[in-house]
């Protein structure tokens, strides 16, 4: 009964390892930036090209967009915040 428990215990933190884990693949000239916590995330990403940014966050099912001033340059290297604070002066899709 203790290997059972023991075992048992041992596949449940390696799943919540496998769980936590995050990866971002991006295609050619895409970037991402995000920042985290364990209070929640925000995220911003872009084409290298394009000429808008897109973001959102834990606390809003809406996405927000802004137009990037100069194609070709990084609008924004990581939001500056874990909430929609980051997005108070972007439109809102």
């Amino acid at each position: 009964m203790k290997k059972v428990i023991l075992l048992t215990t041992c596949m449940l933190f390696v799943s919540s390892m496998a769980f936590a884990a995050t990866t971002i693949e991006n295609s050619t000239g895409v970037g991402t930036g995000m920042i985290t916590s364990a209070l929640g995330y925000s995220l911003v990403t872009q084409h290298l090209n394009g000429s808008k940014a897109y973001g959102s966050s834990y606390d809003s099912t809406s996405m927000f967009v802004e137009d990037v001033t100069t194609i070709g340059t990084v609008f924004l290297a990581k939001p500056s915040a874990i909430d929609t604070a980051s997005f108070v002066d972007w439109n809102e899709l």
